[in-house]
């Protein structure tokens, strides 16, 4: 019977060549997670002819066309139980070592903007892959204009790893102005000051679009923040 050791140089190899065949970088994976493979059955598969067949499944993006990501699951089956849980022990492994994951957000909803579907989009779309992600979320409704704008300013901010928005341009509006305001202020610059070096900031912006229009809210870089916006 092979070792600990053995096994998991075994897990090792097996995953530097599972993600090089799949094309699939570390920090596009969103998790792994047991797979309970009782009660499964599919037309085929090698997994078949084990006798008792272990598995877990990775979930990750899918790069799509017109710079979509899309998500994706591929369960890998295993004959031998230590390995497997060597395999998931190795990805969380690796998963837990990428620092610039967030895993606390602050999130603003607009749920008048577009068709007012905001909410929805966020708790069937959003809402589930930010739990498979292990990311928590503080949920702010906007109620009025420039709330977004206002709370970023009153707030401790220091607690999250970026601010997500969920509407349309004016969401995003808000949210930019307001981190660009709280981060000048913070630095005790005047950033009405025609001369003034804005400092940039250390909190990255997500943007859901929800609005009206199908605004290029995926390709924005914002030159005070500093930070891509994605």
């Amino acid at each position: 019977m092979a070792s600990s050791n053995e096994l998991l140089r075994v897990a090792a190899f097996c995953l530097s060549a599972l993600l090089d065949a799949c094309s699939v970088p570390v920090s596009e994976i969103i998790t792994v997670e047991e797979t309970d493979v009782q009660g499964k059955h599919h037309a085929s598969g090698k997994w078949q002819k084990m006798e008792n067949p272990y598995a877990f499944t990775v979930h990750c993006v899918k790069r799509a066309r017109h710079h979509r990501w899309k998500c994706a699951q591929v369960t890998f089956w295993c004959a031998d139980e230590q390995l497997c849980h060597l395999w998931l022990q190795t990805l969380r492994e690796l998963l837990e070592k990428l620092t610039s994951r967030p895993k606390h957000l602050l999130v603003f909803i607009n749920p008048f903007g577009g068709k007012r579907r905001g909410k929805q989009i966020y708790e069937k779309k959003v809402a589930p892959l930010f739990t498979l992600a292990s990311v928590t979320a503080d949920i702010i409704v906007t109620e009025h204009a420039n709330q977004a704008k206002d709370t970023i300013y009153e707030i401790n901010i220091d607690k999250y790893d970026g601010i997500v928005c969920v509407g349309g341009d004016g969401t995003f509006s808000e949210v930019l102005h307001g981190l660009i305001g709280r981060t000048q202020r913070s630095a005790g610059i005047d950033q009405n000051h025609p001369r003034a070096v804005l400092a940039p900031s250390t909190l990255r912006i997500g943007i859901i679009p929800a609005g009206t229009e199908a605004w290029g809210g995926a390709a924005v870089r914002s030159s005070r923040c500093g930070h891509p916006v994605i």
